[in-house]
Formats: C-alpha cells, sequence, structure tokens
C-alpha cells in the first residue's frame, strides 16, 4: 500500500525497477489469495451445510487445496515480473520515470495502430480468475445454502426457545451470506470494471484523472480483505470467540518468552503449564476437532 501511495504524491516513480516488479507481483499474489480463499470458504460452507453427513475436509485434503491457491496465485501474478518495467523518457522540456508494463505489440494495418493480444488474454482470464468464476461459485453455492436453511426443520417436536434460538441463528447466517456476497461484488467491481475498459481503448483516450480513479478503485478492492474479518465477527459468534482465544493463546506464547527461565520452572507444574498445554494442543489439531469448550479454556 505504500508504494501506490509513495507513487500517488510524487510526481514520478522513485522506488527503482526491482520494487517495480515485486511489488505488483506481491500485490498480484495477496489479491488472488484473498480472492480464492474466499470462494474456497463458499465451497466448504455449501458442502458442510448442503451435505452435513458426509466426511469434513482432512488436513491433508485442506493443505492440497492451500497449495492449489497458492500455485495458481503465483501462476497469475508470474508474469508480472517479465512485463513491469521502470521506464524513462527525456522530452524536450521535462525527464519521466514510471512504472509500467511493457508487452509484445504487432502492428494491426498501415496506419500504424498497435495491438496488444498477449496482454489482452493475460487480463481477461485474470478478470475471469478474480472476478467472475468466484462471483459465480459464490453466488452459487450461498444461493443453494440459503434455501437449505429455509427448508431445513429440525427434527422431532422441539422445545419452543430451542426452535426460537435455531431460527434465530439461521437468519443470522444467511444474513452473513448475503452480506458477504454483496460487499465482495461492490468492492471488486470498479477495478475489475476499469480493467475492461481499460483492455479496448487506446491510452490516448483516457482521460486525465484515470491515475486517480484507478487508484482509489484499487484501495475499494483491498478494503473488501479488510471488511471480512469484521463482518464474520459480527455475524458468527464463533468465528469471534475463536477469533479472540487466538489472540489470547499467542499473547500467552509471547508472555512466556519474556519471564525468565526460573519463573517458568517455578510454573512448570502449575497453571502456566497447563495453559500453554492447552493453547498448543488446540493449535496443532484440526480445526474441525476443537470444541468451544476448549477454546472457552484457552
Amino acid at each position: 500500500m505504500w508504494v501506490h501511495i509513495g507513487n500517488q504524491i510524487t510526481p514520478e516513480w522513485p522506488f527503482g525497477d526491482l520494487v517495480c516488479k515485486v511489488n505488483t507481483f506481491i500485490q498480484v499474489i495477496a489479491v488472488t489469495l484473498s480472492v480464492l480463499s474466499l470462494t474456497t470458504i463458499s465451497a466448504d460452507r455449501f458442502m458442510a451445510i448442503v451435505f452435513p453427513l458426509r466426511s469434513r475436509m482432512s488436513s491433508t485434503k485442506a493443505s492440497i487445496v492451500i497449495s492449489m491457491i497458492w500455485f495458481i496465485s503465483i501462476s497469475v501474478a508470474a508474469p508480472q515480473l517479465i512485463v513491469r518495467h521502470q521506464s524513462e523518457f527525456t522530452w524536450a522540456d521535462r525527464h519521466e520515470i514510471y512504472c509500467d508494463e511493457v508487452w509484445p505489440t504487432v502492428y494491426i494495418n498501415t496506419k500504424c495502430e498497435t495491438d496488444q493480444p498477449v496482454r489482452k488474454i493475460y487480463y481477461i482470464i485474470f478478470i475471469l480468475v478474480l472476478y467472475f468464476i468466484p462471483i459465480l461459485v459464490m453466488i452459487v453455492a450461498y444461493s443453494i445454502i440459503v434455501l437449505t436453511l429455509m427448508k431445513r426443520k429440525a427434527p422431532g417436536v422441539a422445545i419452543l426457545s430451542t426452535t426460537l434460538a435455531q431460527e434465530k441463528s439461521k437468519r443470522k447466517v444467511i444474513k452473513m451470506l448475503i452480506v458477504v456476497l454483496i460487499v465482495f461484488i461492490l468492492c471488486w467491481s470498479p477495478q475489475q470494471i476499469l480493467l475492461l475498459w481499460g483492455l479496448f481503448r487506446s491510452k490516448k483516450q483516457f482521460p486525465a484523472y484515470i491515475e486517480t480513479v484507478r487508484f482509489v478503485a484499487l484501495y475499494v478492492a483491498y478494503l473488501n480483505s479488510s471488511l471480512n474479518p469484521i463482518l464474520y465477527c459480527g455475524f458468527n459468534e464463533n468465528f469471534r470467540k475463536g477469533f479472540i482465544d487466538a489472540f489470547r493463546c499467542s499473547f500467552s506464547k509471547k508472555t512466556l518468552r519474556i519471564f525468565p527461565m526460573r519463573n517458568i520452572e517455578r510454573t512448570s507444574s502449575g497453571i502456566g503449564e497447563r495453559h500453554s498445554s492447552r493453547c498448543r494442543s488446540i493449535q496443532e489439531r484440526p480445526h474441525t476437532e476443537v470444541s468451544t469448550k476448549e477454546l472457552t479454556r484457552c
């Protein structure tokens, strides 16, 4: 983020060729990881709610899925290391330095009009992977989840208070799914629209304020990653408790590192060791095996 801000407030690119390449490469990886993770979460929720009797994802399968997400993200970002360059131009009255993409260019007619077919193919794939496919998967998954929750009834004759609690929980889940999907679409649409618009227009046709619009659209897209934890904490009590307890365990481990060894030895048979061992056991076990009771102890 600081690189974009620095570039925005300075008249020319100030960070050199290496940062020009690496910054965009890391940025694309981070964004792709975030979007594909959201898509995977929606698919996992779909399986858990629509097919609850099927076995949950094992740690081995989860590792494979995470590895695939990283592989796709790096593959999507890799071309940026090749096409991104720091370019310099000297004019009669000024010298310009900027970070831009340099794609293979072909002439399409005798009027010296050019086209960049490789760039178009890359960004069409980019938009599909980062926007249209995730939205399609999330819309289908969340729509089926909502319909399943609305149709599902508690078995047998339930106590009124229990039924009301289940209905309240069901409404919260439905609201969360709808809000997460709407926020994703609102945050990512401006940048994807600008990308599509830029693919089929010459740079000479861009208005003077286009860079400012792109800057704002980029940070609106980044905002989605910041809003998701807030949305999950607001709608999902289990997520909120797990999030807080994860920080507690992390803080307790840091505290134990700060204390002298003799203090740790004194408490080795007491609360300190028991607390630390619980945190370790929770962190080492798969997420699906950790009960709420254990988390609250930690």
